[in-house]
């Protein structure tokens, strides 16, 4: 297959993978289903696209802290004086409940940049941008350290990684440097690791050009999703809300596959793939704003006298 097929079902997986975010957030009613793999899907993708040999180690990390953190900071601060606006004007609590306080400028920055802790309340999904931070700054070390190659022995670290975070959680252990959270960054980065063994297998070139099995894949993975719904399996990053570790993995790495198969299909979609493949390009900025754009939505509903004030 081309360059160009391939971007589009990797911006196509990108695009699918924020939409099930937003409407996961908007409206909670297929979270059943989402909540099995939609952060997994974002760390599996990351990985699948990540490239070790194109910078060394400090130009990687470099550029991660541009592309990841940098714009989060941005969009940090920029919420920060729209909340002293807000708060100025008496309008802060028209749009956050009682039970989100208002904090002053210098405590939010001082606790954002000593942390992580985020409390921009519309930044919320902020959280993700430093758990893959701390995912890619990680494994780019370990790649270093095996000698730039990939090699077994990474597999079972990271493996062993993701059960260490699950058990980090369940006994409430706090473990972490700056603004980086062990348990989140140890869960996180199997999937990374998995999304770039896939893509060092080659094998995602192969299937692309056999419609039967992405079709196949797709219905068989539908179905395991429907049956780890069943059993009301769901997990939850910044709440840390984990269940089982190996049916937490399992039903993770079927929805990462999920979107794979989907995507690759839905290549041929051509009105549909347009409107992904945008999505998908723009996901970053999605995850920063999607929650102010409920803001604006609701704000537009009450104007209009299609919902109560108390929606805001």
């Amino acid at each position: 297959m081309n360059k160009t097929k391939r971007t589009e079902w990797l911006d196509i997986y990108k695009g699918v993978a924020i939409l099930l975010v937003v409407v996961g957030h908007a409206t909670g009613l297929f979270n059943a289903f989402i909540y099995q793999f939609h952060m997994a899907a974002f760390f599996f993708i990351s990985g699948y696209t990540t490239n070790y040999n194109k910078r060394s180690v400090p130009k990687s990390i470099y550029n991660d802290f541009l592309t990841l953190f940098l714009p989060l900071a941005v969009f940090f601060l920029g919420g920060v004086g729209s909340s002293y606006i807000l708060n100025k004007f008496g309008l802060y609590s028209l749009f956050y409940n009682e039970g989100l306080p208002y904090l002053g400028v210098v405590d939010k920055i001082r606790i954002f940049f000593t942390s992580g802790d985020n409390y921009v309340w519309w930044l919320g999904a902020g959280w993700f941008l430093i758990v893959l931070l701390g995912i890619r700054v990680l494994h780019r070390i370990i790649y270093r350290l095996a000698g730039n190659q990939v090699t077994w022995q990474q597999t079972a670290l990271a493996i062993g990684l993701s059960a260490t975070g699950y058990y980090l959680i369940r006994n409430q252990i706090g473990l972490g440097f700056w603004i980086f959270s062990a348990d989140l960054i140890f869960i996180g980065q199997l999937f990374f690791w998995l999304g770039l063994l896939l893509k060092q297998s080659g094998w995602v070139e192969k299937v692309q050009t056999k419609w039967t099995i992405a079709t196949a894949g797709v219905a068989l993975c539908a179905l395991v999703l429907y049956g780890f719904s069943t059993i009301r399996l769901r997990v939850d990053y910044p709440s840390r809300a984990f269940g089982n570790w190996s049916t937490d993995t399992l039903a993770a790495l079927n929805g990462c596959l999920f979107l794979l198969f989907l995507s690759i299909l839905l290549v041929k979609v051509p009105k549909l793939k347009k409107v992904l493949i945008c999505m998908g390009q723009n996901s970053l900025g999605i995850v920063l704003l999607h929650f102010m754009m409920f803001k604006v939505g609701y704000l537009t509903f009450v104007i209009l006298g299609l919902a109560p004030l108390s929606y805001l």
